[in-house]
């Protein structure tokens, strides 16, 4: 059969381990994807893993969209549609939908002779690591459709700053989508005229330099400018503190860090969902370092995670401190006095790294008569970000927190911060 897809998309059948398509809105990527692996299952046998970053459930994924390019195309006959898999009558392909942070997730990967990963932006560097060598059947693919958000994230840097050799790279926007919304075209002009750079970003795919309303911006770009992300080694000889923030059923995340010389050394972070504290102690006695303090939110002993908190820590020989609840504004002043004196590991923060670019403050309902925008909120954003930035400030707060509790900070007597400076040749925080 002839499936009408647009034409900047038929090197999709053109044999390649590799193929990136990315770029704006209204690009017509997912679209043209979703048709691509039909007419490819419809006429060969496929192993198709459908894939994001987190898929909580199945409306998480691109099964409606596949349903309805099935709809579409007239293929209803050839496609028997379950809630979880798409099975082809005649070729016996099947399609099927998975969260790369699910536990049992990387397992269906190991047989598949594509994997489309949907919205790839918003994959961990993590999770990067994990995912080529396990997609490792002859003549596999891997197809990425993604629209860039920050030229810092995994992906981008992955993908575009080092990409892989004979890899098929589409750049999509609107323009060479002939099924483009028509009801879009004001919005598009307007934006294009009032805010070129969001145009460049929204509706032609250029990576932003960070993220409106970030908490920690300019903090983690004086970060990048004075050369202090990148290989941050483990110190035998010091003890590594972990700043942790709890999540039942959410994201739960830690921070590794090794303090000397007046400098923070940020030497690893990680995070998972869905796990109990058992999966986290293992994480952390698998890498080997000697521990100090672990510092606990003051929510920590309410959480349903954590009602065992102090024993279950200090059976594994930990040294847990649960900090007094102080204000959130207080904290973020303290992670942002530590952050000129951190030095981060550029490969196993980088996740870590990236909840701190994106965490944000929120929008009010208040909007600016000058430009039209929504002002920014005085509370940061609680969402997947939120984590690992909480994380951090339970690490600032409890290592400078003295021994007979916390001092709340006076306004307007914040110390200011005084970089390390930066050095030339061989990467190393100390000379």
């Amino acid at each position: 059969m002839t499936v009408d897809f647009p034409s900047k998309l038929r090197p999709l059948f053109t044999p390649s381990r590799w193929k990136s398509i990315r770029g704006g809105r209204d690009g017509g990527k997912s679209w043209g994807v979703a048709r691509a692996l039909l007419e490819r299952g419809a006429s060969k046998r496929e192993f198709i893993v459908c894939a994001r970053e987190t898929m909580e459930s199945i409306k998480d994924s691109v099964h409606r969209l596949l349903v309805d390019q099935i709809e579409a195309l007239g293929m209803q006959d050839q496609w028997d549609v379950e809630k979880a898999v798409l099975r082809h009558r005649f070729t016996g392909t099947e399609i099927v939908f998975r969260g790369l942070k699910n536990p049992d997730a990387l397992k269906s990967l190991e047989g598949a002779t594509i994997v489309w990963i949907e919205e790839a932006q918003t994959v961990s560097a993590e999770s990067w690591r994990k995912v080529p060598p396990t997609v490792r059947r002859d003549g596999s693919e891997i197809w990425l459709t993604w629209n860039p958000e920050l030229e810092t994230d995994p992906t981008w840097q992955k993908f575009v700053v080092h990409p892989p050799p004979g890899m098929i790279e589409i750049i999509m926007n609107f323009s060479d989508n002939p099924w483009a919304s028509k009801v879009l075209q004001p919005e598009r002009e307007q934006m294009r005229i009032q805010d070129p750079d969001e145009y460049q970003h929204v509706w032609l795919g250029q990576p932003k330099r960070q993220i409106e309303g970030a908490v920690y911006a300019k903090e983690i770009r004086l970060a990048e400018e004075q050369g202090r992300i990148g290989q941050v080694p483990y110190h035998d000889g010091v003890v590594v503190r972990c700043g942790w923030d709890l999540g039942d059923s959410d994201i739960m995340a830690v921070w590794f860090i090794q303090s000397m010389q007046g400098q923070h050394r940020v030497i690893d972070y990680y995070e998972n969902r869905h796990e109990d504290l058992d999966h986290y102690l293992n994480v952390c006695e698998s890498k080997g370092y000697k521990y100090g303090e672990d510092y606990f939110p003051w929510d920590a002993a309410s959480k349903v995670l954590a009602n065992a908190l102090e024993t279950t820590m200090r059976q594994r020989g930990r040294n847990v401190r649960v900090l007094p609840r102080m204000s959130r504004d207080v904290g973020i002043d303290r992670v942002r006095e530590m952050l000129g004196t951190c030095w981060f590991d550029i490969d196993k923060c980088a996740d870590g790294l990236n909840r701190l670019r994106y965490y944000r403050y929120g929008q009010t309902s208040v909007i600016d008569p000058r430009t039209g925008d929504r002002s920014l909120s005085r509370e940061p954003l609680h969402d997947d970000n939120s984590h690992g930035a909480d994380a951090l400030r339970s690490f600032a707060m409890g290592y400078r927190m003295p021994k007979e509790g916390p001092k709340p900070i006076p306004p307007g007597s914040r110390m200011p911060i005084q970089p390390p400076p930066r050095r030339s040749g061989s990467y190393s925080p100390f000379g």
